[in-house]
């Protein structure tokens, strides 16, 4: 029983560096958390294809200067980063991303705790 513990330790720490998230998937989480936000609480309205297109746009631009990784080797954390402060959203591990918050990407305006 012993061996198989230690079996499969070995495998998962192997694994887990391998399998760490690169800032591209980062960025593709908060993009994807906030459009999937916004669109379950907007309605649908005659020209919101354009207004979506444009938000996208918007959206894609904000990420790409405020979220950041930070690498720790088996892990990595989500932030953001805004005049000098920054706060966790989010965390990559096995190969997924997952984001807890991202009001601070919306409104940047906010102070680390």
């Amino acid at each position: 029983m012993k061996k198989i513990f230690f079996g499969l330790l070995v495998i998962l720490i192997v694994l887990m560096p391998i399998l760490n998230p690169s800032e591209i998937q980062h960025r593709d989480a908060v993009i994807k958390s906030i459009i999937k936000e916004n669109t379950l609480t907007k309605k649908s309205e005659g020209n919101e294809l354009i207004g979506r297109y444009f938000g996208s746009l918007i959206v894609n631009k904000l990420v790409e200067s405020m979220v950041y990784r930070e690498n720790y080797f088996f892990l990595s954390l989500t932030k953001v980063s805004f005049e000098g402060n920054s706060k966790t959203i989010g965390i990559g591990i096995l190969g997924s991303v997952y984001i807890s918050n991202t009001d601070e990407v919306k409104d940047p305006n906010f102070k680390t705790k």
